[in-house]
């Protein structure tokens, strides 16, 4: 999985080269990419910043024992939570029509996800039966 290989998230690594010729983007389809990826990269670091932030603000407020402060920083962390699931899913939008279809599931297969699922490394191992025992 070359996207595995090289260590980088979905959106960083559609700048590298190796990745944008796999997909056989064309030159123009590369340039809308790299505007896109910056774009969202933009709009998840602002919103993971402030996401950090209001946690932090929270663990404070929850040690404090200030509940009507926590709660409202609970709220304003749930809204947050919700704005960058709302910016990754658009961002998938746009890139799948940008790419179109096919090359948006070579994309996914690279990253090891076939277009739905979960990271094995967040949720564990894939289903199936145990190992058997080493000999």
């Amino acid at each position: 999985m070359i996207l595995q290989v090289l260590g980088m998230g979905f959106g960083m690594a559609l700048l590298n080269p190796a990745v944008q010729e796999s997909l056989g983007l064309s030159d123009a389809q590369r340039e809308k990419v790299e505007e896109l990826v910056s774009e969202h990269h933009s709009k998840v670091v602002d919103l993971r910043a402030q996401l950090a932030k209001k946690r932090f603000e929270l663990r404070l407020a929850l040690k404090d024992g200030d509940e009507a402060k926590a709660k409202k920083l609970a709220a304003e962390v749930g809204s947050l939570q919700s704005k960058l699931l709302q910016e990754r899913t658009e961002f998938q939008i746009k890139l799948r029509k940008l790419l179109g279809d096919e090359k948006f599931e070579k994309l996914m297969r690279m990253r090891g996800r076939r277009g739905k699922g979960c990271h094995r490394g967040r949720h564990g191992p894939p289903p199936g039966p145990p190992p058997g025992p080493e000999m």
